[in-house]
């Protein structure tokens, strides 16, 4: 009788296991999206089920579903760490971006502001950006003229401060989002992004607008892009891979590793909420997460170059 029971509980985390991993992907609907940006957590779990069944089923359908359940989920994690964005060489002309979620109730301002300090890159850009953290950080930001914010009290404000010229534009529609023309000798697109969570069905259409938009700005531009932010969606969601299947942009991960960045206690055991997309105009130099400021995100480094620029670059040698 427990033997039965034991095999009946496994089926039921197998199944469920196959379900949330595998075939959740395929659904565009919010709460089968709920479940897919635990990959590397379902690889770790398939893996453990898979010694399960061996052990005891080894010759069983069950068996056979954990082993192509792994598998496929081996699959989506391997192209992080072997295909490379990046090109490993610095170039004459290249550029530092470091995305921070500040956390609205994060008290480490010491850790923020030392960040800030040795890292010195050239642009900055704050989510949750509240009045408290404008208020804290405004001596920091003296060696960037050039900013665009929207301080809020909720959860969604926003800033960018660059050392390079730039034009923005601060669209609101529920929650903000900033647009710049990075005035570089090529200059690139810079879009930055924090939407709601999709916890339902009315953030979640809200969440799939934004990644139809940004498809549809990346297929009519002709410059680099540059997209940036929490994006309140995985590197394994419906609408995150449709954005970069059907445009040029290339999740920056490639080559790196997964990099999780939420929840920042969980380090690399995390999923990829914080992202870094380029267009085929640019080329990734080093990407780096970064350590723990106190939120509960961990910061991104992204260092890029222009293909145009590299190719000019190489000329010259």
């Amino acid at each position: 009788m427990r033997s039965k029971f034991s095999k009946n509980a496994l089926y039921v985390i197998v199944g469920f296991t196959f379900f949330a991993s595998v075939v959740t992907v395929f659904f565009d609907h919010w709460m089968a999206q709920l479940w897919v940006h635990f990959t590397l957590q379902y690889t770790f779990l398939l893996f453990i089920l898979l010694l399960i069944t061996l052990r005891y089923h080894a010759r069983s359908f069950l068996t056979l579903i954990v082993a192509i359940g792994l598998l496929i989920n081996v699959f989506k994690i391997i192209p992080f760490y072997f295909s490379k964005a990046s090109d490993g060489f610095d170039h004459e002309e290249n550029f530092t971006i470091m995305s921070i979620n500040l956390w609205s109730q994060n008290k480490s301002v010491a850790s923020v502001k030392y960040l800030l300090k040795k890292q010195d890159t050239d642009i900055i850009i704050l989510l949750e950006y509240t009045h408290e953290w404008h208020k804290q950080l405004k001596e920091e930001m003296r060696n960037y003229p050039y900013h665009k914010m929207c301080v809020r009290s909720d959860n969604f404000g926003m800033a960018v401060f660059s050392k390079i010229a730039m034009e923005t534009e601060l669209e609101i529609n529920d929650v903000p989002q900033i647009n710049a023309i990075v005035q570089t000798v090529n200059p690139f697109h810079l879009l930055i992004r924090h939407p709601r969570p999709p916890l339902n069905s009315v953030t979640y259409q809200a969440q799939k607008r934004m990644f139809n938009e940004l498809e549809d700005f990346e297929n009519n531009t002709t410059k680099p892009v540059v997209i940036t932010g929490d994006l309140n969606s995985s590197s394994f969601s419906y609408s995150f891979n449709k954005l970069t299947n059907n445009t040029s942009l290339i999740d920056t991960r490639n080559g790196f590793g997964l990099q999780a960045t939420w929840p920042s206690q969980l380090g690399h055991l995390g999923i990829t909420l914080d992202h870094f997309l380029i267009n085929n105009e640019l080329i990734v130099i080093d990407r780096k997460v970064l350590h723990d400021i106190g939120s509960d995100h961990l910061p991104v480094l992204l260092k890029f170059t222009n293909k145009k620029t590299a190719s000019v670059s190489q000329e010259a040698v």
